[in-house]
């Protein structure tokens, strides 16, 4: 199996079924054969994150959603479920995809929802060093909670990213 179509749904979910009561080993497959599938299995393994019972299916749902790669979607899911188990698990899963969600990680500084900033901070720790150029722009940004929130996941990050912040706080201009 290397997709799935409109044919083959049942295919989705049996593999998600593998991941909500499978051996290690099924789930470890069930994680691969999702992700190669691509994005057509994202809102399949959404709505399973979604009805998850246990932290164990939620991590490897979360692998398969960072695996295919689409940060912008799972932002998307993480403005409109306010459910902070579900966010907690899509940040996870941001974090995971690393660089390439770094952008759209940031844009949510400038969100009204402090609950989405946390989780974006959170991802962009997760991240590490790939992050910090685009925290370390954000440091004088004009909007002060943009600003304040990219500090804070700096110096959230440890020892790099609290060099960057003191760093930047001290050689910046005001």
């Amino acid at each position: 199996m290397t997709g799935f179509d409109d044919e083959n749904m049942d295919d989705v979910a049996l593999e998600i079924a593998h991941i909500r009561s499978g051996s290690l080993e099924e789930r470890r497959f069930a994680v691969k054969q999702l992700s190669k599938a691509g994005l057509s299995v994202i809102p399949m393994v959404v709505s399973a994150l979604c009805s998850a019972d246990s932290d164990d299916e939620r991590w490897y749902l979360a692998l398969v959603l960072a695996k295919v790669h689409d940060p912008v979607y799972l932002i998307n899911i993480m403005q409109e479920n306010r459910d902070p188990v579900v966010r907690r698990y899509l940040s996870a899963a941001l974090g995971e995809m690393g660089y390439d969600a770094v952008d759209p990680l940031v844009t949510l500084f400038r969100a009204n929802d402090p609950e989405l900033r946390g989780y974006a901070s959170l991802a962009l720790c997760r991240i590490g060093i790939p992050a910090i150029p685009a925290l370390k722009s954000l440091l004088n940004d004009k909007d002060s909670v943009v600003s304040s929130c990219s500090m804070l996941t700096l110096m959230r990050m440890g020892e790099t990213g609290i060099d960057t912040a003191v760093k930047e706080g001290i050689d910046s201009p005001d």
